[in-house]
């Protein structure tokens, strides 16, 4: 489930698609774009996010795969 574009408006404060991309880009949010070039971002990344004003994608980045490597 993602926000309705009310909700991506009141979220950047922009209107158009691009400038919400833009914000979203400049505040490290995680967002998808749609067909038509619109935002979406997930409604439970949002709530996470306004819990934890510190999370970015940084403290995410992905799998460690290093982390399987055996040791001898």
């Amino acid at each position: 489930m993602y926000l309705i574009r009310a909700e991506l408006h009141e979220l950047t404060g922009r209107a158009r698609a691009l400038q919400q991309l833009t914000w979203l880009r400049r505040w490290r949010w995680r967002f998808a774009v749609a067909a038509d070039g619109s935002p979406r971002v997930a409604r439970a990344y949002w709530s996470k996010r306004m819990i934890d004003e510190t999370l970015t994608m940084e403290d995410n980045p992905g799998p460690n795969f290093e982390g399987l490597k055996e040791t001898a």
